[in-house]
């Protein structure tokens, strides 16, 4: 990280080895100065260190500045308290970064952006072909991939403009892609048999083709 300049966002474990920095007066004489003032107690922290720093429905963030012993280094801990409806469910997590100008509300919202990004790579390998290429220049597969994640997200904005649908529907890439295969498959049936699918009593019959194969159909 020093070497890159970069600055990580991850989840500590729940017994993570972290000590509070020591800020009260230092004993004159010989000897080093106090640098910790104990370990911290991730079950239940110290809140009169600990500044909250955000609170919604579903969560309680508080920050504060620490010495992570197996990271060797200062780092801010945004340590979440989850409610349910505003709740206590005695549930936590301890996310942090290692940059120190971070607020915990940015490291809380950041760390949750991450699995966004997951959702994205996980569909593009499962639908779209990510991990399909086999070319070895450096601009084929950068095309590749993007072109792979571009389909994905395509596919995600056709869902959405729909006007029967609205964002509280889940959407599935797997139920776009086999949409639309089916709807090449009964095309090139229609067209083949010639049968007209404007009559009524096709529609239903070509509804339920399109519709086959859909998890959520």
């Amino acid at each position: 990280m020093s070497q890159t300049g970069l600055a990580i966002i991850s989840k500590l474990r729940s017994d993570a080895n972290l000590k509070y920095f020591y800020h009260g007066p230092q004993k004159g004489g010989r000897g080093r100065p106090k640098t910790y003032d104990g370990k911290v107690n991730l079950k239940k922290i110290d809140k009169r260190r600990f500044k909250r720093v955000y609170q919604d429905l579903n969560a309680i963030v508080y920050e504060l500045i620490v010495w992570s012993v197996g990271l060797k280094r200062k780092i801010k801990v945004a340590y979440v308290e989850f409610l349910d409806e505003g709740k206590s469910t005695k549930r936590y997590a301890v996310l942090f970064s290692t940059d120190l100008e971070l607020s915990g509300k940015q490291i809380y919202i950041y760390y949750k952006a991450r699995f966004q990004i997951e959702f994205l790579f996980r569909d593009a390998k499962q639908n779209t072909g990510l991990t399909h290429c086999q070319a070895r220049s450096k601009n084929k597969i950068y095309f590749h991939a993007n072109i792979a994640l571009t389909a994905v997200g395509v596919a995600k904005i056709a869902h959405y403009f729909d006007d029967k649908k609205t964002e509280d529907v889940p959407i599935s890439i797997a139920d776009v892609k086999t949409s639309y295969f089916n709807e090449l498959m009964l095309n090139l049936f229609l067209s083949n048999f010639q049968i007209d699918p404007e009559l009524k009593k096709n529609k239903q019959a070509i509804k339920s083709i399109l519709e086959f194969g859909k998890i959520a159909a």
